[in-house]
């Protein structure tokens, strides 16, 4: 009985075997592996302190703050720090969903509420809480800001918040651009899948932040070739529409207004001048036509509430670069201004 084996197949010059070809794909894999890992590790590094980004897109307001989030507000050399709690609100801890004593204040509105550029301890809803110290208390004031915010979004948000706190006053802060941005288109919110990849992987943070901001340079092309005080300028409108932008503000807040009554709480409001409409003011002490007629509307339709705009406030307190930091936000001074203007509002409110 025979017991030779048959010869192994001889391998063709320029062909690799199954054998070669299963070791190379799996050196490619691994290859590319190292590679995607190296970069996820260098793109943490330089999005440290920004990743996960602290908003997220949301179906009816735009945009949202993550919820437990803390990170850096805008560059990190700026040094300024936000933390969220479990709702998204720029606070330190979990609140009670009410008090067992004393008062609670909720700051609604933009960035201006939220406190762009500004530390914790700068911002609107901190200062007004230290002022209130001093009043027969205790007092707790709620920072419940969000950039990018319009009235109708502060409805929206004021409205979700409505099942998780009770207050006692809402002071919604309205800036001069929301007479321009009544209205919020509806945002496609991504598939679960694409916001668990960013929320937990920085490389892919970082695709979809690169993508974004390439989208929007060529959505603003034309804006970009306007000057500062032209961009200020082009929301001074003076076109007769006036009166039906006021009509639309009013029938926001008029929703809001509801909705504070359903926590248990009163309304106030603020109506936020931007920094070239407070130039006007000192120089001819004109205040716009939209602003006055807003204020004039609510108080008729409510009778009792407090509408203040701080014009007046900021007069005489030095140069307006001071009071500002750009075109609508006030610098830690111009908070410091404003704060007694706020707590006499809480007074009169409450």
């Amino acid at each position: 009985m025979s017991t030779e084996q048959a010869p192994a197949e001889a391998e063709v010059p320029g062909k690799l075997s199954k054998k070669r070809k299963l070791q190379f794909s799996a050196m490619m894999v691994g290859f590319v592996i190292l590679i995607l890992g190296v970069l996820e590790v260098v793109t943490r590094i330089h999005y440290r302190g920004r990743f996960p980004s602290g908003t997220i897109e949301h179906p009816i307001r735009n945009h949202t703050h993550r919820p437990n989030w803390q990170g850096f507000e805008g560059a990190p050399k700026r040094g300024i720090v936000v933390k969220t709690n479990n709702l998204g609100l720029r606070e330190d801890t979990v609140l009670a969903k009410k008090l067992s004593e004393g008062k609670r204040i909720m700051v609604l509105g933009d960035s201006v509420a939220f406190g762009y550029r500004l530390h914790r301890k700068q911002t609107i809803s901190v200062k007004l809480q230290e002022a209130l110290a001093e009043e027969k208390g205790p007092w707790e004031v709620v920072n419940a800001g969000c950039y990018g915010y319009g009235v109708q979004d502060e409805g929206h948000w004021l409205n979700e918040l409505s099942t998780e706190l009770k207050t006692d006053l809402v002071i919604l802060i309205v800036c001069y651009n929301d007479f321009t941005q009544l209205e919020t288109s509806p945002t496609e919110v991504p598939p679960d899948f694409v916001q668990s990849l960013n929320a937990n992987s920085a490389l892919a943070f970082s695709i979809s932040r690169k993508w974004h901001q390439v989208a929007r340079w060529f959505q603003t092309r034309d804006f970009r070739k306007l000057t500062p005080e032209e961009i200020e300028r082009k929301a001074l409108i003076k076109d007769g529409k006036e009166d039906e932008r006021a009509q639309k503000m009013h029938d926001h807040i008029a929703k809001i207004d509801k909705t504070t009554k359903s926590m248990g709480g009163r309304l106030a409001v603020v109506v936020w001048p931007g920094r070239i409409q407070y130039r006007e003011y000192l120089e001819d002490a004109r205040i716009p036509k939209e602003q006055q007629q807003l204020a004039e509307r609510l108080k008729k339709t409510f009778p009792g509430l407090q509408v203040v705009l701080p014009y007046a406030e900021f007069k005489n307190c030095g140069p307006v670069e001071e009071i500002y930091m750009d075109h609508c936000h006030p610098s830690p001074r111009g908070v410091e201004l404003f704060t007694p203007r706020l707590v006499k509002l809480v007074k009169d409110s409450l």
